[in-house]
Formats: C-alpha cells, structure tokens, sequence
C-alpha cells in the first residue's frame, strides 16, 4: 500500500467518483487502466493518471480540512490515528 503524497495525485482522487460519504467521512476512488497495459506503452501514450500512481497498486490518503481541525498539529494527529 503507498500513500497519496502530492497535489496532483489527491487532486486526481478528488477528479474521480465518490464511492461513499457520511457526515463526516467521503470516500473517493480513481479508476486507472489495466497494469498489463502500463509498462508496454511509451510515456507519451500513457494516460496521467498512471503517471502519478506508478506502480499500479492500493493508493490511500487522508485528508482534514481547516474547518474541522484550525490548528495544523491537530489536523495531523487525526490523519495519523
């Protein structure tokens, strides 16, 4: 399992559907091509979005918004727990 790092790659994520949400929890998925397919094509035929999740494997990230948590120590904790 790797963990979402950049911008781009949560921004990709968030593009994406949601699978699932409850008052305080949403669940996005990004569908990405088959695995088969990635390292046969050139770079330049490749779709983004296998650019950002290389390897082709289980992504996760968690995000808190500032209106949830205002301080940055207090967001952090909650992602961690």
């Amino acid at each position: 399992m790797h963990r979402l790092k950049t911008r781009s790659q949560f921004q990709a994520v968030l593009a994406g559907g949601k699978v699932a949400a409850t008052a305080h929890f949403v669940l996005h998925r990004c569908v990405l091509s088959s695995c088969s397919s990635i390292p046969s094509q050139p770079v330049q035929a490749l779709e983004p979005k296998a650019l950002l999740f290389c390897p082709p494997d289980v992504w996760l990230g968690a995000m808190v918004p500032k209106r949830w948590a205002k301080r940055a120590v207090t967001r952090n904790s909650i992602k961690r727990q």
